[in-house]
């Protein structure tokens, strides 16, 4: 109320009709105001509760506790005092913007169909025939379309996103071993090419360990090379696979770090064996063999 209407634009909202105690029962949390009350009804003056993202949207610069919003839902239209506010709750799968969302008492404004949030201390398994005796309970022509755990529609909708986390696991423990590999090859060649020059080094009084530390510095030369390509890289690879992400930052340094430290582990393993070699080697051999 108070803003002019713009001619020929609408402004839409995700509604939730609801009763008292479901946002508790949800875990939702209430940054101020108050909860749908039991008198909260059909005779009493009509109130929503609304989101953060609802109060940041159109009341940027004021409280919108006591602020009147027009509404129409469905064929109804009625003006409601804003009575609370709610944070921002994922409404159709984790992770996506905050929504402006309107919550109405649902006696208020009732719906033919409700869901039920039922919180348990128990197993949530053990709940379903409980629950649905309730409903029996109350009328046995009652029809209970289903009852799911929250841990089960969580699951359904992470499943995507498990599947495609899946392949990339699988997919970057290859190009781990690959990489080694690789590492382990260039190495390997190296040694070979150079056991002349490691005979000379040792016959001129280097010990292992330093044939040991030339080899293995010299791979992980090559290995801080790539990473620090790849960690140049890393952020637009991270943004563009965003959709994909739940509960991680596409700039998340703590996984940086850790995807850095796996790369150099396997590299400093691959270096072990060619450098191992090139201490083992006889001066006289190796001079004698060029």
């Amino acid at each position: 109320e108070g803003q002019p209407a713009q001619a020929g634009h609408r402004e839409t909202s995700t509604y939730n009709a609801i009763t008292p105690r479901y946002l508790e029962s949800i875990g939702a949390v209430l940054i101020k105001g108050r909860h749908i009350a039991e008198n909260d009804t059909a005779a009493t003056e009509p109130v929503i509760l609304v989101s953060q993202a609802f109060e940041r949207r159109y009341f940027p610069s004021q409280d919108a506790l006591d602020q009147s919003v027009n509404l129409q839902v469905s064929i109804y239209k009625f003006r409601a005092r804003i009575v609370g506010v709610v944070r921002d709750i994922a409404q159709l799968r984790p992770g996506e913007p905050p929504r402006i969302a309107i919550y109405q008492p649902n006696a208020q404004c009732a719906w033919p169909f409700l869901a039920f949030a039922v919180r348990t201390a128990v197993d949530q398994g053990a709940m379903v025939e409980a629950v649905r005796r309730a409903f029996l309970a109350v009328d046995p022509n009652l029809p209970v379309e289903r009852i799911v755990p929250l841990s089960q529609l969580l699951a359904g909708a992470l499943a995507q996103r498990r599947l495609a986390t899946t392949l990339l696991l699988i997919f970057a423990a290859l190009a781990v071993v690959l990489a080694a590999v690789g590492l382990y090859g260039v190495l390997a060649v190296a040694v070979a090419q150079r056991s002349r020059e490691f005979g000379i080094r040792m016959a001129l009084g280097a010990g292992k360990r330093d044939i040991l530390r030339l080899i293995i510095s010299h791979g992980l030369a090559l290995t801080i090379a790539g990473v620090v390509a790849g960690l140049a890289a890393a952020p637009l690879a991270s943004y563009s696979m965003k959709q994909m992400l739940y509960g991680v930052q596409p700039l998340d340094p703590l996984t940086f770090a850790a995807a850095a430290v796996v790369i150099v582990a396997a590299a400093l393993g691959a270096s072990i064996f060619p450098a191992w070699r090139a201490a083992r080697l006889d001066p006289a051999t190796s001079l004698r063999s060029e």
